[in-house]
C-alpha cells in the first residue's frame, strides 16, 4: 500500500480539499496567470496561515512592488501581514526593480542562510517573471533545480514561484519553469457579462496524486481567496423527516404538516397572483414559531415587505429575531460569490428556512447552465444540513427554464388567477412533492386582509 506524502496546507478554503490536503511538502509549486486572477493574493494567503495556524515561519520576496503596497492591499481581504511581519512570523524582502541579475542573485543567495537560521518552511517569490528574461534558458533551469527545488530536499521548503502571464499569452514563463515545477496551478479570467470577468484556477500539474480535470471558480472575500466547492451528494447523511408548515390551515393538513424539512419548495405563478404573500406567510408562520427565517429579497424593499406581513395580520417587530429581511442585488455577483453568501449568511445566522423571491431575477443576469448550477448548490445543500429553501418563480419564463427549476425542485406548486362570474379568483395546485403523495385537488386561495390565507378545495359548477 502507497503511503500518503506529508501536506503542505494551504489554508485557502477549498483547495486544500480539492488537494487532498494541499501541496505535497518540501514541493516547489509553479503558480500561473494573468494579471488580476488572485495569484499573489492566494500566496500571501499561503504565508499568513502558515504562521498563523500551523506556526511556520515563511519567507515572501516580492520583486514587483513595495512590501507597504502589498501589506495595504492584502490587508483588504484580511490578510494582515504587517502584524505577521512585526511579530516575527514571516519575513518580507521588497527587492527595486533591476535590469542587472546581480541584484537578484545576491537577495536570492541569501535565502540558504535565512531558511536555517530562522527554521523556516514557506517560500513565495513573487515573482520569478522579473528574474527569467535575465537568464539564458540553461542558466533558469538550474536554478530552479539547483537552487530552489533543492530547498525543499534539504530544509522540507515548500516553494511558491509566481509567473506572470500577458493577456493572450499562454506560454507560462520562458517556457522551462513548467518542467521543473513539482505543481502547476493555472489561475484565470473569464468574461463574465457586463464587463465583469470571474476568476477561476485549474490545476495542471500535481506529482503523487492523480490529475484534477475540474476547473474550480476562486473567489475574493473579506478573508482572503476562497475556491468553491459545492457541497456534495454524499454529504447528505440522512433524509429528514420533520414537517415544515405552510402557516395555512387546509393545506398544513392535508400535507400532514407541511413539507419536508431539508428540500426545495418553488412557488410559481403570475404577476399579482401572491407568490410574495405566501411566501411571507410562510416565513412570518415559522419565525413565531421560533425558526430561524431569512427572507432574501430581489425584487421588493424592506420597507414594502413590512407592509405586506400587515395584510397577513402580524408585525414584524414581533418577530424581528427569527425573521432576517435580506435585500440583496445580485448584478455584481458571480456564481461561487452568490453560492458563499448564501451559505455564510445561513451559518451566521444560524438559519433553517430560507426564502428566496425571485428566481425569475437571477434569469436576468445568469444564463441557464448556471442557474442549474446554482440550483443544484441549493438542492444539495438543503438536504446536507437541514435547510429548507422556498422560491417564488415568475410563471411566465422561457419553457427551458421552467423546466429545469420544475426538475430540480423537490417541490412545486403554481399559483394563478381566473376570471370566474366577474370574480377574480385565486388557485393553487400542487405539480409535485418529493416522498409524498401529491395531492391531485385545484384549490381556491383567499387571502383575508389583517388575517391571512384561507384555502378550500374548489369545486366546479
Amino acid at each position: 500500500m502507497q503511503r500518503a506524502l506529508p501536506r503542505c496546507p494551504t489554508g485557502v478554503p477549498g483547495f486544500d480539499e480539492i488537494t487532498e490536503g494541499g501541496f505535497i511538502r518540501g514541493s516547489l509549486v509553479l503558480i500561473a496567470g494573468h494579471t488580476g486572477t488572485g495569484k499573489s493574493t492566494f500566496a500571501a494567503k499561503f504565508i499568513y496561515e502558515g504562521a498563523k495556524r500551523w506556526d511556520e515561519k515563511g519567507i515572501y520576496i516580492l520583486l514587483n512592488e513595495p512590501k507597504e503596497m502589498f501589506f495595504k492591499f492584502m490587508k483588504s481581504f484580511g490578510i494582515d501581514l504587517k502584524t505577521l511581519e512585526d511579530e516575527g512570523k514571516a519575513i518580507f524582502i521588497d527587492v527595486p526593480s533591476s535590469t542587472d541579475i546581480r541584484t537578484y542573485r545576491e537577495v536570492l543567495k541569501s535565502l540558504y542562510e535565512l531558511i536555517e537560521k530562522y527554521n523556516v518552511r514557506r517560500l513565495v517569490i513573487d515573482s520569478i517573471s522579473s528574474i527569467s528574461p535575465l537568464l539564458k534558458e540553461g542558466e533558469l533551469r538550474a536554478y530552479l533545480r539547483n537552487t530552489l527545488a533543492s530547498l525543499g530536499k534539504m530544509f522540507g521548503v515548500t516553494t511558491i514561484l509566481i509567473v506572470d502571464m500577458p493577456r493572450g499569452v499562454t506560454k507560462m514563463g520562458v517556457g522551462v519553469e513548467e518542467f521543473i515545477a513539482d505543481a502547476i496551478i493555472l489561475f484565470r479570467l473569464r468574461p463574465y457579462r457586463r464587463g465583469r470577468a470571474s476568476r477561476w484556477i485549474s490545476i495542471v500539474k500535481m506529482r503523487g496524486q492523480p490529475t484534477i480535470t475540474t476547473n474550480y471558480e476562486l473567489i475574493l472575500t473579506g478573508d482572503g481567496p476562497e475556491v468553491i466547492v459545492p457541497p456534495k451528494l454524499e454529504d447528505i447523511k440522512h433524509e429528514f423527516t420533520e414537517k415544515i408548515p405552510l402557516g395555512v390551515k387546509y393545506l398544513d393538513e392535508i400535507l400532514k404538516g407541511g413539507i419536508r424539512k431539508g428540500t426545495v419548495t418553488v412557488i410559481a405563478g403570475t404577476t399579482g397572483s401572491g407568490k410574495t404573500l405566501l411566501l411571507l406567510n410562510i416565513a412570518s408562520h415559522n419565525a413565531l414559531k421560533g425558526r430561524r427565517i431569512l427572507y432574501v429579497s430581489l425584487e421588493e424593499p424592506i420597507t414594502q415587505l413590512r407592509l405586506a406581513l400587515r395584510l397577513l395580520g402580524v408585525k414584524y417587530h414581533d418577530m424581528e429575531n427569527n425573521l432576517i429581511l435580506k435585500p440583496l442585488s445580485i448584478e455584481m455577483h458571480t456564481l461561487g460569490s452568490l453560492y458563499v453568501l448564501f451559505r455564510d449568511l445561513i451559518r451566521r445566522n444560524n438559519v433553517n428556512i430560507v426564502m428566496l423571491d425571485s428566481l425569475s431575477t437571477f434569469s436576468r443576469y445568469f444564463n441557464l447552465r448556471e442557474l442549474r448550477e446554482l440550483m443544484k448548490y441549493l438542492a444539495v445543500f438543503s438536504r446536507a444540513y437541514g435547510v429548507t429553501f422556498f422560491s417564488s418563480l415568475l410563471i411566465e419564463q422561457t419553457k427551458e427554464f421552467k423546466t429545469m427549476i420544475s426538475t430540480i425542485a423537490d417541490n412545486y406548486m403554481v399559483l394563478y388567477s381566473r376570471i370566474i362570474n366577474n370574480k377574480l379568483m385565486r388557485f393553487l395546485r400542487f405539480i409535485k412533492l418529493r416522498a409524498e403523495v401529491t395531492p391531485s385537488e385545484t384549490f381556491v386561495v383567499d387571502l383575508i386582509p389583517g388575517k391571512g390565507f384561507e384555502v378550500r378545495p374548489y369545486v366546479s359548477r
